[in-house]
């Protein structure tokens, strides 16, 4: 390569210095044979060679003076050169209308040669000018000028950078001044600049005027510089001449480029800044001498001219094959070390430095462009080991989704619940064989990409299920808004199924769907025994509250008026001690079928407990329509009736009360029929009584209970007794229930039926319920046996704020261990205000109070509340508890809640336990307390001591009842 590069830069070297030399050489043979031929003219034509010289010598000073002409005007030229570069000024040209005297314009005019100037638009019209004048009359002057259509010979190009600009020249005579002026003679000089914005966009142009007078004093000027006579012509007229011009060369200009002989002077004439001709003079007797002085410098040059070429030939040949050779190896060797990085590059060693990037010739192009190279081929060498990476993770990835693909249809299709996956426009993307297993479909009906209209469509959902309303789809109402939604389904073959819609974080939605077909039918199945009375089968004394408030509202709404009919048979006690419960019970059901005999379908017919019934009117019903109910009750409970062999006569009374806007209260209008029933059995029964007013007399007696029972505290006649709850697996106290009773200085023990309805609703319930925590703490605190304390809680206590502060300090104040206390709570209580009342449970749990839900089974959501709340205890209502020896329902019913408390791990304790029969079955069944008669009645406190005094002396508390009961019988 180096040999090579050699030889080029020598050849380079030899080729430039052979073609110098040569050309050198001819032209010094011209000169030498022009030189000779001069020589040989010389002398027959001096006087040619004379006028020749002379003639150069006035061309130069005519080219003098069209130089310094040319310089006035390139100056002009410049100085509008500088002035259309101004942003200021391209953004006055930005302007669409005439602004008139330009500030900017004046301004800029102001040291420059320039006489005046005026400012154009893009569109070519008059936007400003440095000095006032109608815009009118400017415009007529520029088409004069004809700025766009003349001729290229005419403008010329100005010298110098900047903005584009041309100029030409025009006489007084024949272009009247752009701007107003003194009136002078002489040549204008007429400018034109274009603007440009800094995008290189044009914007407008500046046109320019200058005058040059050509006075005499400009001329003489232009005389002393030449050293001979100066005529100016302008389209062969005189614009101006000195004062020793011949009058002959005062009329015309003569031949351009030629020596003219006058009379006593001799002329040049040449061009001078178009279209002007300048005119030089000088004196005949100045031939003669430069005749003479030519012939003499000839002679005594020609010589020396001759030997000067030869050494400055020689002497050149040298210097440029010097210079050739260095300038040769200058580029060469760049192009080799950019080579060399070249090769580097092709090899894999993108590292490699190029030198040159920065040079601003050929080699630096070639530089940067292998510079350009040597980024690419590293890039795209980076780009092929990211992908080679990335091909591998990728590849991982796959296998480690394939395995978790498998993982997760593997769960999916194990799953117990059926499952869909939809994406953001209710899509099917993924779903489990649960699914098609509860809609009945084959593998396969449900497809991937389905919509969930489409998917609803084949569900074999039961018609009353769900219907199009208010024109919205069966699948609108099952997806009807953004937020997770449940929804209950009801197929054709009477599967219930739950379906749950949970959007996902990173959009989609997931649609759960559980057969609670079974779950769905205890519910109900408990939901109707909770409503309804076991043994008749009739609506229970909660289902007509319900329903009373529903007749309540209507009435209130339609201004109308109903009624309720209290009844209650008469010697039922009697019939049922001599012929047995069994015949009881059968009557009960006897009377209940004859009841609801004689209602219709808009009546209702409740069994009240015992041998009460109650029947419900229509709405509208008047007191006529009632009465003759009543009539008709008491002729058909008092039909003789045959049951298990006995012929059997009852009679019947009946209370009645009519609901009025005075009377609104629905509680009060049972009280009214209650008393009626009072009022009609006080009469002599098998007889009906409506409410009266002088029945008020009950409601007197009602509030002297609600005087008395204020004072029942300070009078120290409200007492705290104490029930034993037993644990069933080995007899022994596990606890006490707390049991309020108010021993009445007058009417001695009153019932807690009649006094704690009282105290809920007078509000005396908080203050009486914060005294029997206190007191019953207080006692347990001083046990010997730290035994659970269960203190009953009313509603009004539980929606208190005070009710955490109050057990806090009873708590502290008592000593006893937070851990021993446990509170009591109904259901009902958790169907109003369901989230305070959760939240002030879990406070007191977090306290370490233990939480029990008394009377399980009678609400309508046993089952919901146990899953909103976390129960420390359920206990059994002793209505089921009472029948279970008697009635498959309530055992059945008991038998669930406790295989359901055991699954949750919450203790259950059944109360209303009677006999040892009912203990030793609710232990087989797992229950885990009891509590009842059978183990002890409500007693007070120093029986509790007596019963624990008795087991720490080894005797269980049921070991203690079985021996009391055995001294008994014997």
């Amino acid at each position: 390569m180096r040999r090579v590069r050699y030889s080029i830069s020598l050849k380079l070297a030899i080729i430039s210095v052979v073609a110098i030399a040569l050309s050198y050489l001819a032209l010094t043979f011209l000169v030498v044979i022009q030189w000779e031929r001069t020589l040989e003219l010389q002398s027959g034509q001096l006087s040619q060679i004379a006028e020749n010289q002379f003639s150069a010598a006035l061309e130069r000073d005519v080219v003098l003076v069209r130089h310094r002409i040319q310089s006035q005007l390139d100056e002009t030229a410049a100085s509008l050169s500088a002035i259309g570069g101004k942003g200021d000024i391209v953004k006055a040209a930005e302007t669409r209308v005439w602004a008139g005297d330009v500030n900017i314009l004046s301004l800029v005019q102001e040291g420059t040669p320039l006489d005046a100037i005026i400012l154009l638009n893009y569109r070519g019209q008059i936007v400003g000018a440095s000095k006032r004048e109608d815009p009118g009359l400017l415009q007529k002057q520029l088409l004069k000028v004809q700025l766009k259509h003349t001729p290229s010979t005419i403008w010329r190009p100005a010298i110098g950078k900047g903005p584009a600009i041309r100029y030409t020249l025009l006489p007084a005579t024949q272009f009247d001044p752009l701007l107003p002026r003194e009136p002078s003679t002489g040549v204008s000089q007429v400018l034109y600049s274009s603007l440009v914005d800094p995008g290189t966009k044009w914007r407008g142009a500046l046109v320019a005027q200058r005058w040059f007078p050509f006075n005499s004093e400009v001329i003489n000027e232009y005389s002393q510089i030449s050293g001979a006579e100066i005529a100016i012509f302008y389209d062969d007229k005189l614009v101006g001449a000195s004062p020793n011009v011949p009058v002959q060369a005062l009329q015309k200009p003569g031949s351009l480029d030629r020596l003219k002989i006058l009379n006593t002077a001799f002329e040049f004439c040449d061009d001078g800044p178009p279209p002007l001709v300048i005119c030089a003079f000088k004196p005949l007797e100045a031939l003669l001498d430069a005749q003479q002085r030519l012939r003499n410098v000839g002679e005594e040059t020609s010589g020396q001219t001759l030997e000067r070429l030869i050494v400055l030939g020689f002497a050149a040949c040298f210097i440029i094959f010097i210079v050739a050779l260095f300038v040769s190896r200058k580029m060469s060797q760049p192009l080799q070390r950019i080579a060399d990085a070249l090769s580097d590059v092709a090899g894999g060693n993108f590292d490699v430095r190029v030198e040159g990037t920065r040079r601003m010739d050929e080699v630096g192009e070639i530089a940067r462009a292998v510079k350009v190279l040597q980024a690419s081929a590293r890039e795209r060498d980076s780009l092929r080991l990211n992908i080679q990476k990335t091909n591998k993770e990728l590849r991982k990835k796959e296998q480690e989704l394939v395995k978790q693909n498998t993982l997760f249809d593997a769960a999916l299709n194990n799953m117990s619940h059926g499952l869909c996956m939809f994406d953001t426009q209710k899509r099917l993307i993924a779903y489990n064989q649960r699914f098609d297993d509860i809609f009945g479909c084959a593998r396969g009906d449900a497809k991937i990409g389905t919509t969930w209209d489409e998917m609803v469509e084949t569900m074999p959902l039961a018609e009353p299920s769900f219907e199009e309303r208010d024109q919205i789809s069966v699948a609108q109402q099952l997806w009807p808004s953004t937020m997770r939604s449940t929804f209950t389904l009801i197929l054709q073959s009477e599967q219930v199924i739950l379906m749950t819609l949970e959007p996902q974080d990173g959009g989609g939605w997931v649609a759960i769907f559980e057969d609670i077909t079974d779950r769905q039918r205890i519910s109900d199945h408990l939901s109707y025994l909770a409503t309804h009375d076991a043994l008749t089968k009739l609506p229970n004394r909660l289902l007509l509250n319900e329903r009373l408030q529903e007749m309540k509202q209507a009435a209130l709404e339609q201004d109308e008026q109903f009624g309720i009919l209290w009844i209650d048979l008469d010697e039922f006690k009697t019939i049922n001690d001599s012929l047995g419960h069994a015949v009881g019970d059968k009557l009960l059901c006897h009377v209940a079928k004859i009841l609801r005999e004689q209602v219709s379908n808009k009546e209702m017919v409740a069994r009240l407990g015992g041998d009460e019934f109650a029947i419900l009117s229509k709405l509208p019903a008047s007191r006529d329509e009632l009465e003759n109910i009543a009539k008709e009750i008491l002729k058909v409970v008092a039909s003789p009736c045959f049951l298990e062999g006995h012929e059997i006569v009852v009679a019947a009374s009946v209370g009645i009360a009519m609901f009025s806007k005075r009377h609104q209260n629905v509680d009060e209008l049972i009280r009214f029929a209650d008393l009626a029933l009072y009022q009609a059995k006080n009469d002599g029964r098998s007889t009906y009584r409506f409410f009266e007013d002088d029945m008020a007399a009950k409601i007197k007696q009602r509030q002297t209970l609600i005087t008395d029972l204020y004072k029942a505290t300070a009078n120290r006649e409200l007492e705290v007794y104490f029930q034993p709850q037993v644990t069933l697996e080995n007899g022994e106290i596990s606890g006490f229930e707390a049991l309020l009773r108010w021993n009445h200085s007058r009417y001695g023990f009153i019932s807690p039926i009649e006094f704690i309805p009282l105290a809920e609703e007078t509000g005396l319930i908080l203050e009486i319920g914060a005294w029997v925590l206190e007191e019953a703490c207080f006692l347990a605190a001083s046990w010997p046996k730290p035994v659970n304390l269960s203190v009953n809680l009313s509603p009004r206590q539980i929606y208190c704020e005070q009710l955490l502060p109050v057990v806090d300090d009873v708590l502290t104040r008592t000593g006893l261990d937070p851990g021993r206390l446990e509170l009591e709570v109904t259901e009902t209580m958790l169907l109003a205000d369901h989230l305070r009342v959760r939240q002030t449970l879990a406070k007191l749990q977090e306290g370490g109070v233990k939480i029990s839900m008394d009377d399980f089974g009678t609400g309508y959501s046993s089952l919901s509340t146990l899953r909103r709340f976390p129960f420390d205890r359920i206990k059994v209502d002793r209505s089921f508890v009472m029948s279970m020896s008697k009635d498959d329902d309530a055992r059945f019913i008991v038998n669930s809640v406790i295989d359901l408390a055991n699954s949750l791990g919450i203790v259950t304790t059944a109360e209303g336990v009677e006999t040892k029969e009912i203990a030793e079955q609710l232990k087989a069944e797992g229950c885990t307390e009891a509590q009842g008669y059978y183990f002890g009645k409500p007693s007070p406190p120093n029986q509790a001591l007596v019963w624990m005094l008795g087991e720490a002396n080894g005797i269980s508390l049921e070991d203690q009842v079985n021996k009391k009961q055995n001294k008994t019988k014997q």
